[in-house]
């Protein structure tokens, strides 16, 4: 069986689930908190993470696989334009424009995630051709959406127009044991020894849905939006300003001088699936505009969102 992912976080994720828990023996774990805490603090955090792990791995399911069958295909085809057959040029200028606000990994970034994405398919048509079943890890975000029906729209293209496929959908949320509810974004978010027991979700992909999911993908190649969203459930296309009133609101709730990277970071955690590089061009886009400018510039080599901006304002003309 081909494991398929779309997002190359989520295919290494997923690789430490079918190693099991030898896998990350000595591995570290990182804190991360909104407000300074103590060395004291810090140590108990780590510690109730550890014996979160250790329960985890305790209560986990095997799950079955090989991870040499592990497919990335992490083309973040919500953004950019998409009218081409498959990973061509339009999508090398969308990746290369994207990963390009990380200056200093940036055009390596973006020629492994093409060059993975291009031998997984590759391997993945191979393996389809000789009877081989797809187990595809999906989410909510847009570029899992767009993803899924632009893969249905590569095997139709092939020849293969229902394929055995079974989808393992990530869940809206889950139940904690210790009465905590559990929400990941994506399943690069998801712990490895919980992969297990959400694989027994999968469920097989009907032939009628297969091509239902690659007509629609036809339909927003032929619109060959900036952007795709999921809008009240729909993937529908959409302007490449879509996600501009989100960060107006965020912005309003900033001071007049206030770190980029930290309101992206506010961001992130609002709209799921959507990149920090796609927020920081849009806030780049303000910047050309006169809405906002920069008060400092990033150090040589990190990311263009590491500076301090300034709001600007426009003096009030009376009629």
């Amino acid at each position: 069986m081909l494991e398929i992912l779309f997002d190359d976080s989520a295919a290494g994720a997923l690789q430490l689930a079918l190693a099991g828990q030898e896998s990350i023996l000595g591995g570290s774990i990182e804190i991360l908190t909104s407000e300074p805490i103590s060395d004291t603090e810090r140590r108990t955090l780590i510690q109730q993470a550890e014996e979160r792990e250790r329960r985890g791995w305790a209560d986990a399911v095997p799950l079955e696989g090989n991870r040499a069958d592990i497919l990335p295909l992490p083309l973040m085809l919500s953004v950019g334009a998409i009218d081409e057959d498959s990973i061509g040029p339009l999508r090398e200028r969308t990746l290369q424009t994207l990963m390009a606000v990380h200056p200093a990994i940036g055009e390596e970034a973006a020629c492994s995630l093409l060059a993975t994405a291009r031998v997984s398919l590759a391997r993945l048509l191979a393996g389809v051709e000789r009877g081989e079943s797809l187990r595809i890890w999906i989410d909510r975000t847009p570029d899992n959406r767009c993803a899924l029906g632009w893969l249905l729209n590569q095997l139709e293209q092939a020849g293969h127009p229902s394929p055995d496929i079974t989808l393992v959908p990530l869940p809206d949320f889950e139940s904690h044991p210790d009465g905590a509810a559990l929400q990941a974004r994506g399943w690069a978010e998801v712990e490895p020894y919980r992969w297990g027991r959400l694989a027994q979700t999968a469920r097989p992909l009907p032939s009628p849905l297969c091509r239902t999911w690659a007509a629609e993908w036809r339909t927003l190649r032929r619109e060959n939006a900036p952007l795709r969203a999921v809008v009240n459930g729909a993937l529908v296309s959409v302007s490449e300003s879509f996600y501009d009133p989100f960060i107006l609101r965020a912005l309003a709730g900033q001071p007049s001088e206030f770190s980029e990277a930290r309101l992206i970071g506010q961001l992130l955690g609002g709209l799921p699936g959507v990149s920090d590089a796609l927020i920081a061009l849009r806030i780049e886009r303000m910047v050309e505009t006169g809405q906002l400018e920069p008060v400092t510039q990033p150090a040589p080599g990190d990311p263009a969102y590491h500076r301090t901006l300034r709001k600007v304002c426009r003096a009030k003309t009376t009629p």
